[in-house]
């Protein structure tokens, strides 16, 4: 929980604090907000230097960004080693480079627009489809339909709850999570994609290598999980749960939808060289299987916490598993 605040005056900021985490904002004079989450040891001094380098980067401060829109801001992130989560990759010290991520995931109202932009073979091939099953099996039924000329919604969710728009859209397969993502970066004239797993990460724990996006205990209230109401599990509107929040203010990392990510599923995760996270994307012609991150509204605590990490063909729906961009900056 967040201590009394303190001002450390303007930068550049040089500054003794007392071990422990802590949440540094970077205020511009537009008013416009970059939080640095920072942990410090006993003893140490902190600074933005990457692996390999003698002098400390200054962390960028974007200014305003679009709405719903996170900077996640460069540097070192402690990933995997949590013994209670499922598979994750070995313990490190990984430097990220900066990338701008959405606060919520891609909702139904916000990929029917993607349908309705496209060619009706191609709307129909990337439509969702209701539950498990490839995207190319035609007894799977759709989960939209077109009426009046335009996509909508045509079945039920999870116990049979009505989809709202509102509702992060899952049960589509990897292909058509990345052609949302250069359908996207088409529309807007940004870089938009898929994130690699380890900025997930990276987003959910910030500096302090949390278990959750808000500390290291979970109550199942706290996000869209199971167990988070006595009702059928199923999914809500994307980012009502205000405690599911990470240091960088993203939501839903522990609930509610997981997240295709952009590259292959290896047992040790993507590859670091000398500190610093290489990212590697897979085409549509890649067989991997295909790294997913986050957990879902039928995760249990152990696969909600941040350093799980989970599989998928390229061509498989999941109920669970939905879309989350990112961009580089």
């Amino acid at each position: 929980m967040p201590d009394a605040p303190r001002s450390l005056n303007f930068t550049p900021i040089d500054v003794e604090l007392e071990a422990g985490s802590w949440l540094i904002e970077l205020v511009r004079d537009d008013g416009s907000v970059t939080r640095l989450p920072i942990r410090i040891a006993r003893d140490e001094t902190w600074t933005a230097t990457r692996p390999g380098e003698s002098t400390p980067r200054a962390v960028r401060c974007l200014g305003a960004l679009g709405p719903g829109e996170v900077h996640v801001p460069a540097g070192l992130a402690v990933v995997g080693g949590d013994p209670q989560a499922a598979e994750p990759v070995p313990e490190a010290s990984v430097w990220i480079d900066d990338f701008v991520i959405r606060r919520v995931a891609v909702t139904f109202e916000d990929y029917l627009a993607f349908l309705d932009d496209l060619a009706p073979a191609d709307a129909h091939r990337h439509a969702p489809r209701w539950q498990l099953a490839t995207a190319h099996d035609p007894s799977n039924a759709r989960a939209v339909a077109q009426i009046g000329g335009r996509w909508a919604v045509a079945l039920p969710g999870e116990g049979n709850v009505p989809i709202e728009p509102t509702w992060p859209v899952t049960s589509i397969d990897w292909r058509s999570a990345r052609a949302y993502a250069e359908w996207l970066a088409r529309r807007t004239g940004l870089p938009w994609r898929l994130p690699d797993e380890l900025e997930i990460e990276k987003a959910a724990r910030g500096a302090d290598a949390r278990a959750y996006p808000w500390g290291d205990f979970c109550e199942p209230t706290w996000a869209r999980i199971v167990g988070s109401t006595p009702d059928v599990p199923s999914r809500v509107a994307v980012g009502i749960h205000p405690v599911d929040q990470s240091p960088y203010g993203v939501r839903d990392l522990a609930g509610n939808a997981r997240t295709w990510c952009a590259g292959p599923w290896t047992p040790d995760g993507p590859p670091i060289d000398d500190g610093v996270l290489r990212r590697i994307a897979c085409d549509d012609a890649d067989p991997a299987m295909r790294a997913i991150r986050g957990g879902s509204w039928s995760s249990v605590a152990m696969t909600a916490r941040a350093a799980s990490r989970f599989a998928g063909r390229p061509d498989e729906c999941f109920a669970a598993v939905g879309i989350r961009l990112v961009r580089s900056v």
